[in-house]
């Protein structure tokens, strides 16, 4: 059973849990400090663009919509398939044949990650910076800690 280091907090209150999913595997986010990092998350993003049910790709491995899904999701999965399966929802009701950052927009847009209170979509954005983007949500961070 695969499992983030913040499900772990169920298993250390619930023996019985723990004992049913004997086997844990620790899931890590992708990193996206290096080159390598970088170009490991766009593979990937392109692995998941060819498993869409669309014929014209989607180009989800570009460095534009990688960072934008790194941003988003901090390298989760789970939280990249999340953005998917609902852009692939809103393409496919919509006729279109492919997703688009308009489809992205909107998914991310319905779907919620609590624990990053300041972040916000950078689907849709053209002029998007992530190193821009990420010093702004630590610095909102870092005023929200203190008020």
């Amino acid at each position: 059973m695969s499992k983030t280091p913040e499900s772990s907090k169920i298993f250390d209150h619930n023996d019985q849990l723990d004992r049913r999913f004997s086997e844990k595997i620790e899931m890590d986010g992708f990193n996206y400090q290096t080159k390598e990092s970088q170009i490991e998350f766009r593979g990937f993003l392109k692995s998941l663009d060819e498993q869409l049910p669309f014929n014209i790709k989607s180009n989800l491995a570009s460095k534009k919509l990688a960072d934008k899904f790194f941003y988003a999701t901090k390298g989760i999965p789970y939280y990249v398939n999340k953005i998917l399966l609902e852009a692939t929802t809103i393409a496919t009701k919509s006729g279109d044949d492919y997703i688009d950052e308009n489809h992205l927009y909107e998914a991310f847009s319905q779907i919620k990650i609590s624990r990053r209170t300041n972040l916000f979509n950078p689907f849709g954005s053209e002029d998007f910076n992530i190193l821009d983007a990420m010093e702004l949500e630590d610095r909102k961070d870092s005023i929200n800690k203190i008020i």
